[in-house]
């Protein structure tokens, strides 16, 4: 048996048919849900149960994925979470290394960078049920460091010979 009950959820029996199962739900679908199964016989036989579904969603993707700071070796990011469905955590994906840093807000501070070099980062909102994808990347420059100490080259050692001859006399 399968029904149809607010819009596209399906409610069908376990193949053990001892339980319903609610598919394709959503957290619209959240509420409460009365059961009631009867079985004619010599007599009527009726049970019931009452149900509260409270359906669970991943968190939005964030968006304004910014730079609120910068520095040579460090950047600080800053994003907004979307929706109403909350995140227990996110993770920012930096480029280049592939590097994923967990936060517990929304903003990050990241250090032990290169000076003067492009990063990309991108960042998921996650909880219990998982994450629904990363934002738009967002690429930035760290700043110019302090000028690297100069080195001095090696003493080289130069040796020249001169050979000197006196020139012969041609006669003709």
């Amino acid at each position: 048996y399968q029904r149809r009950v607010r819009g596209d959820t399906k409610i069908v029996f376990s193949a053990d048919r001892r339980s319903l199962v609610f598919e394709e739900v959503s957290q619209q679908q959240s509420g409460s849900y009365f059961c009631v199964a009867a079985e004619q016989r010599e007599y009527l036989f009726e049970s019931s149960i009452h149900v509260d579904l409270a359906v669970q969603e991943p968190p939005f993707i964030p968006a304004n994925l910014t730079v609120v700071e910068k520095t040579s070796t460090s950047l600080h990011l800053s994003w907004e979470p979307q929706g109403d469905i909350a995140a227990d955590f996110y993770k920012v994906v930096q480029k280049p290394g592939d590097y994923e840093i967990t936060a517990m807000e929304n903003d990050l501070m990241i250090s032990e960078l290169t000076p003067y070099t492009i990063y990309s980062f991108a960042v998921s909102a996650h909880n219990r049920v998982g994450d629904r994808g990363k934002s738009s990347a967002l690429q930035t420059r760290t700043e110019p460091g302090p000028p690297s100490p100069l080195v001095s080259p090696p003493p080289y050692t130069v040796s020249l010979t001169l050979l000197h001859s006196t020139p012969h006399k041609l006669t003709m």
